[in-house]
């Protein structure tokens, strides 16, 4: 499993809203290596209302994910879809949060550019 980089945003570019940094070719082409795809902060346990949806989440695990969210065989349980047509069966998530807007690689390298040198600049 891929993993995600948690980015910090800006309050004044989506309030409410967290980011990933998407690694890897499992979530193409919707969701391309180095896109970032922003999901609101309030991270709860999944349910059917989030079914066939684009979700950030992390499993019992603790792994970071990004997939479509089907039902599993059991309650509670849920099947990850990647859009290369790789499944994960009955994976249990600790949080899921429907995946709000994505930001392609392009603009996504000034973003977090941008990011990087104002961190930088503030520790001077």
């Amino acid at each position: 499993m891929k993993s995600l980089t948690k980015l910090n945003i800006s309050p004044s570019m989506a309030e409410g809203m967290s980011a990933v940094i998407v690694a890897g070719d499992w979530m193409e082409p919707r969701f391309p290596a180095g896109s970032v795809a922003l999901f609101s902060n309030n991270r709860l346990a999944p349910n059917a209302d989030l079914i066939g949806e684009v979700i950030v989440g992390e499993t019992i695990e603790g792994f970071p994910i990004l997939r479509t969210l089907m039902a599993g065989s059991k309650r509670n349980f849920w099947d990850l879809h990647s859009e290369k047509g790789e499944v994960e069966h009955d994976v249990v998530l600790v949080w899921a949060a429907e995946v709000q807007a994505v930001i392609m690689p392009s603009l996504a390298e000034k973003l977090i550019l941008r990011e990087t040198e104002s961190e930088s600049d503030s520790d001077d």
